[in-house]
């Protein structure tokens, strides 16, 4: 399957949270590839670290279409950095 994941933050969660998100989310992902998009550098993926922008709705706008053009597949899922999601 040509698909990337692309993982959006603003960096603002608890490791607690975000660690165990992360890791159950390299598992469910089962080696496609991830793109990261971050407010932060982060070692997750490819990492696009776009500064700190803060949250709002433009924000993540911003975040998408920067990770959009760090894409190189035809499809594109995107990840929220507190969901737990699952291989399906």
């Amino acid at each position: 399957m040509d698909n990337t994941l692309l993982y959006l933050t603003d960096n603002s969660l608890e490791p607690s949270i975000f660690e165990p998100c992360k890791r159950l989310l390299l598992d469910a992902a089962d080696g496609l590839p991830i793109v990261s998009v971050s407010q932060k550098p982060i070692d997750f993926g490819l990492n696009v670290c776009v500064g700190n922008i803060g949250r709002s709705w433009m924000s993540i706008y911003r975040q998408i279409l920067a990770g959009l053009q760090a894409v190189e597949s035809e499809w594109v899922c995107l990840i929220e950095h507190d969901v737990i999601y699952t291989s399906e």
